[in-house]
């Protein structure tokens, strides 16, 4: 195990990872129990200085040397207590896959079989129904309600992939701890999939992502509550993932504004399941059609217009081959072997803005319809041409 510490309160150790890790270090020396937590299972990933002001300074180690996550690992180490073990086990035992039971035959048959230890097991029924729904959430028992009595039945064992499918989706995000949870119960096996870098921050983010994924499956309302402390009622559209920082976001319609808006899935501390969403086909649909003018995450009625022209030497042909391999719904006009013209209408300027900037030294010609967005890239290069010492004449 990569670590000994017990994880008491799972929405505290995305707390600091949010607060610790993703939004800077902290340079307080007395950490929190959470930091704690965190520090023991990236301690062979991350290492730290802090200088005489207290100031924290990191260096990240190589991860391509870290065979797994280390954060799945977490997941492994939540705190339990004497009724979580003996409930698993009774409750296994108690139903099967045929023959329902009610809360009040499950509960006598615990009590039943606890009776018989020299120091009897004793189980209330608002633990046991806690636990109930709990295994319930989670898929692994079955649950109908019949004339107002919750019937509860067990569920089959779900088949396993081969081994290399086993160990490739062990890494992939969000639900990655679903495989690296059955990799841990084979024996080791030869790895055909080695993976160059692991994003271990998104990982504290399954079980958020797992309750999104069932409201979108179920096509419900939810209720978004955030670290903030502000509540949302929203109907879940998509997770979207920015390829170049591995964020998630939540993509989502507000009744309240009767608009598309986005957030990040690190914000939300709980997801709360509400009613169903009865017109979530067309909401979603609607949501689509949104999104395909969107170069991230913001979708629109409105676009607007970007275009930039690039001239580039013979030997520069890699950043045409570039250009048309990340060019997504973009359109390239060619002008001559080595002058092209990019054009693009998006739902955000803000939002190519960095991509644009990736470009700037063979940039001969920009044009934008979003003025604001315009006169900040300006700004930007006045900026860095002070910092290196050029005129303004090079602009």
């Amino acid at each position: 195990m990569a670590s000994n510490i017990l994880v008491k309160d799972m929405c505290a150790i995305r707390e600091a990872m949010r607060d610790y890790y993703s939004r800077g270090f902290k340079g307080n020396p007395e950490k929190t129990e959470a930091q704690n937590a965190l520090d023991s299972f990236l301690k062979k990933q991350m290492s730290f200085e802090e200088t005489s002001d207290g100031t924290v300074i990191y260096r990240s180690g190589d991860t391509r040397t870290l065979e797994n996550n280390p954060l799945f690992e977490i997941w492994r180490n939540k705190a339990f207590d004497q009724v979580d073990v003996m409930f698993h086990f009774y409750v296994f035992d108690i139903l099967d896959l045929e023959n329902e039971k009610t809360e009040e035959q499950i509960f006598n048959e615990i009590n039943e079989y606890g009776s018989s230890f020299e120091d009897p097991f004793v189980i209330t029924r608002e633990r046991l129904a806690q636990k109930l729904s709990e295994y319930a959430g989670e898929g692994l028992i079955r649950v109908r309600e019949e004339d107002g009595q919750k019937l509860y039945l067990n569920v089959p064992a779900p088949g396993l992939l081969t081994s290399d499918l086993l160990l490739f989706f062990s890494e992939i995000l969000p639900c990655g701890i679903a495989g690296y949870t059955y990799e841990r119960r084979r024996h080791p096996t030869p790895r055909t999939f080695r993976f160059k870098h692991h994003f271990t921050a998104m990982t504290l983010e399954s079980d958020i992502l797992c309750q999104l994924f069932d409201a979108m499956g179920n096509k419900t309302e939810v209720s978004l509550v955030l670290f903030e402390g502000e509540n949302i009622t929203a109907v879940p559209m998509k997770v979207l993932c920015t390829t170049q920082a591995g964020k998630y976001y939540l993509g989502y319609y507000d009744r309240a504004k009767g608009s598309y808006l986005s957030i990040r899935t690190t914000d939300i501390r709980e997801v709360r399941h509400g009613k169903a969403a009865y017109d979530y086909d067309p909401l979603f649909r609607d949501y689509c059609k949104k999104l395909e003018h969107a170069w991230g995450i913001l979708a629109g009625d409105k676009t607007e217009h970007v275009a930039f022209e690039l001239k580039f030497e013979p030997a520069e042909d890699y950043v045409l081959i570039r250009l048309s391999r990340e060019k997504r719904f973009g359109k390239i006009i060619k002008i001559s072997d080595e002058h092209v013209r990019f054009e693009a209408d998006v739902t955000s300027t803000w939002e190519i803005l960095p991509w644009i900037e990736t470009f700037m030294g063979w940039i001969v010609k920009l044009e934008m319809s979003n003025e604001d967005a315009k006169k900040q890239f300006m700004k930007d290069l006045e900026g860095m041409s002070k910092i290196y010492g050029g005129c303004g004449e090079s602009i």
